[in-house]
């Protein structure tokens, strides 16, 4: 049993565990039913303990939530990139699910420096044969570099992905919106042009129109792009 185990199984909660499962479909772990913002609380208090973090992350885990909070405590208990990313390699096998990775990726501030070696090693995680790695991969692309830091090559580089994974898919989609709102005159030719798959460019629009940032001069035209 891990440090944390007695912990977590006194906070279960049977009706969050089955809201749980229905969010959180893809994961093959057992959930107990635990808010993330009590995981998050948890993850915090053991970063400042040296001693019982590094024997939480050395644990094999059994449930759901242990793996959430190992997750979060990379980010929180690591603040240099070779740290961070060294950790972080041996957790992304055991990744696998949508949920964790798009809580665990905002904080992994390392990857704010955008500079060649934070970049280089999200291009590898999109050239991951791991689905939720190469998600991870699109997140941090999404967090880190749109707005001031966006360059049209990271588009370039979803183009490349060749997954037939909903939530990578999804995740890709989900980029192209915020690219749309963030950066929009870059963005749009890559619809004009049709260039993602079908499914792809129909979700990144659906989701720019359900968006209030959105102007709604630029919504009536995306609505126009839409393939059938």
């Amino acid at each position: 049993m891990g440090v944390l185990t007695n912990q977590l199984l006194q906070l279960s909660n049977s009706s969050l565990k089955d809201f749980t499962k229905k969010l959180v479909p893809d994961t093959k772990y057992d959930i107990l039913g635990i808010s993330v913002p009590t995981l998050k609380k948890i993850a915090k208090d053991l970063s400042k303990n040296n001693i019982l973090s590094n024997t939480f992350l050395e644990e094999n885990h059994a449930y759901y939530e242990e793996y959430f909070i190992h997750g979060l405590l990379l980010g929180y208990k690591y603040k240099t990139f070779n740290e961070l990313t060294f950790h972080l390699d041996k957790f992304l096998p055991y990744l696998d699910n949508w949920a964790i990775c798009d809580s665990v990726a905002p904080t992994l501030k390392c990857f704010s420096n955008i500079q060649n070696t934070e970049y280089n090693y999200i291009l590898s995680l999109l050239n991951s044969y791991l689905p939720y790695s190469i998600r991870l991969g699109v997140v941090l692309l999404k967090i880190f570099y749109l707005g001031k830091n966006f360059n049209k090559k990271i588009i370039f580089e979803l183009l490349k992905i060749n997954s037939n994974n909903y939530y990578v898919n999804m995740a890709i989609a989900w980029l192209l919106c915020e690219a749309l709102i963030k950066n929009y005159n870059e963005t749009i030719i890559f619809l004009e042009n049709k260039s993602f798959s079908t499914f792809i460019h129909n979700k990144a629009i659906q989701k720019a129109l359900e968006s209030f940032r959105v102007d709604l001069d630029k919504k009536l035209y995306l609505r126009s792009l839409k393939c059938s």
